[in-house]
């Protein structure tokens, strides 16, 4: 049996010359569909719709009562972020994030990649 893989990688990543190996994983996802109310909530004064029953039934069934909602999917993904030293191999900081219906993969993992550094700055662990 030859060497493990993990022994082969960090041999790799030692001719680098790198202090560190810095791993992001999606750990889990999850997608929730749920239905959206078309409500609306407007302020009733002493001239308003409500002085008669007709004022009453036009505004609220010809406009808000049956107006139909809409489904909407909301995504929630966590991702998990470690970072080793490449000497020992050990696990040196870890962090778990969650991030909610990013706008796109590209946008979430910019503002990410910038979160991570700062943090990682704050901890002393890296330097500018």
């Amino acid at each position: 049996m030859g060497p493990k893989r993990s022994d082969l990688a960090m041999q790799k990543v030692a001719a680098t010359n790198s202090d560190a190996i810095l791993t992001i994983a999606l750990i889990d996802s999850k997608s929730e569909s749920r239905y959206v109310p078309n409500v609306s909530v407007y302020p009733v004064n002493s001239f308003g719709y409500y002085r008669t029953f007709g004022g009453y039934y036009d505004f609220w069934y010809g406009n808000h009562l049956y107006n139909n909602g809409y489904y909407t999917t909301e995504n929630t993904y966590y991702i998990e972020t470690n970072l080793y030293d490449v000497n020992s191999g050990k696990l040196v900081w870890s962090t778990q994030s969650e991030s909610y219906n990013p706008g796109s993969l590209d946008s979430f993992l910019s503002g990410y990649k910038k979160a991570m550094t700062k943090q990682l700055e704050k901890d002393n662990l890296i330097k500018k």
